[in-house]
């Protein structure tokens, strides 16, 4: 399916991580909402990003490899929805916490938005990565 995907993640504690060329910033404990496309094949996309096996190229992959991937929805679309998905996450009250995380191709402030202690219902089964 080509369109686009909202993954959530969550972190149990705080933590600082490096993000590529973005530098460290400090991501509290709480929800996380990233949207992101995949226009070849969504489920490719969410593949990799669940994949523990990865050589980080994307922002996203950075934050998978300590966070704990909760669920994801994904939406069918012939175009890149992903600015519209990332705007709808800030409607539940999400904030950016990091400038261009996932947005160097457009004008968002970022793609990545922070839901703190909001949950997400009928999660699917987390996948626990790193400590």
């Amino acid at each position: 399916m080509r369109g686009g995907y909202i993954l959530f993640l969550e972190l149990e504690k705080a933590k600082t991580l490096k993000i590529g060329r973005l530098g460290e910033h400090r991501f509290p404990a709480g929800l996380y909402a990233y949207a992101g496309s995949g226009l070849g094949s969504v489920e490719a996309r969410i593949g990799r990003h669940l994949s523990e096996k990865k050589t980080r190229k994307w922002h996203i992959d950075y934050l998978t490899a300590e966070a704990r991937t909760l669920d994801y929805i994904a939406f069918e679309s012939k175009r890149k929805i992903e600015c519209d998905l990332a705007k709808s996450m800030e409607g539940l009250g999400g904030k950016h916490l990091v400038k261009g995380f996932g947005s160097s191709d457009c004008g968002c402030e970022s793609h990545l938005i922070y839901l703190g202690g909001l949950k997400v219902a009928n999660i699917k089964g987390g996948h626990r990565r790193g400590t």
